[in-house]
């Protein structure tokens, strides 16, 4: 079984260098070009897969765009979405800083920790369980840092290895038997 996870294009919190979480912002025009390019990406390979999206809406309209030429039904998936800050959705690490002076978001992979967040163990079961509900090779439309726990635990990495997984934009992460590979125009 074969993989290609598209992480959505970016947002105006991506841009803004806003955490999300569970929490929603538009496609920016780049975003709408990088899903673009994910649909060339995956039209040149002549990829005619079933695809399954967060819906969380960056994801969706991601999904919608890097996927029309395929003319497939889209299946929202809601183990695909993005990890939830708790109560850091929504912030800068500037605004976390000033707001939490007790906690260190330059810790890494401090992410999944975050107050009132999802942990690592959780978005590990839950990338577990997306993995273990496929049936055959699929089209995943995703988040940055959900991404990187779905491949991590695909590929059989450390958490330290997963946490330091890249999570790009308008690209597609391939992961099969022999591992991974990202292609790009």
């Amino acid at each position: 079984m074969q993989l290609f996870i598209l992480r959505h294009g970016q947002t105006e919190w991506n841009a803004e260098a806003r955490y999300q979480g569970h929490l929603n912002s538009p496609l920016t025009p780049l975003g709408r070009f990088q899903a673009f390019q994910q649909g060339e990406i995956l039209r040149s390979r002549g990829l005619d897969l079933p695809v399954f999206s967060s819906p969380l809406g960056r994801a969706r309209d991601t999904a919608l765009i890097a996927t029309a030429h395929l003319k497939r039904e889209l299946t929202l998936e809601p183990n695909l979405r993005e990890i939830t800050m708790g109560e850091f959705d929504g912030m800068t690490k500037e605004e976390i800083v000033s707001a939490y002076p007790d906690f260190d978001p330059y810790v890494k992979g401090w992410t999944a920790e975050a107050y009132g967040g999802e942990s690592h163990t959780e978005a590990y079961a839950r990338a577990r369980s997306v993995l273990d509900a496929l049936q055959m090779s699929s089209i995943l439309v995703t988040h940055g840092v959900f991404s990187k726990y779905l491949r991590g635990t695909f590929l059989g990495l450390s958490h330290d290895e997963t946490i330091h997984l890249p999570q790009e934009q308008g690209c597609v992460y391939v992961l099969g038997p022999d591992g991974e590979e990202v292609w790009t125009l």
